[in-house]
């Protein structure tokens, strides 16, 4: 982007990152040990509880079409995976 703008950026869902690792490790048998064994949390967030914030600036310039917390943390996992094996750190 142009300029020396900020930019405020609020994810639409509320990432429960214990399911998102249950979810990884049974979605990667192979990367089961090295994801923590967690329960999910069962105590659900609302989203109307928390602070509304102003995003129509970021909306504007960068559109509303976002990944998913899992599937973000997910890339980022693999991503480290992959580079892990193309520099052989075990």
């Amino acid at each position: 982007m142009p300029g020396n703008e900020r930019y405020i950026l609020v994810s639409p869902e509320i990432m429960d990152l214990r399911a998102i690792a249950v979810d990884l490790r049974a979605e990667s048998p192979e990367l089961a040990k090295r994801i923590p064994a967690l329960q999910p949390n069962l105590e659900r967030r609302r989203p109307e509880t928390f602070a509304k914030i102003d995003t129509s600036k970021s909306e504007a310039a960068f559109g509303t079409q976002w990944k998913s917390g899992h599937d973000t943390i997910k890339e980022v996992v693999l991503d480290v995976v992959k580079w892990e094996k193309e520099n052989n750190v075990n």
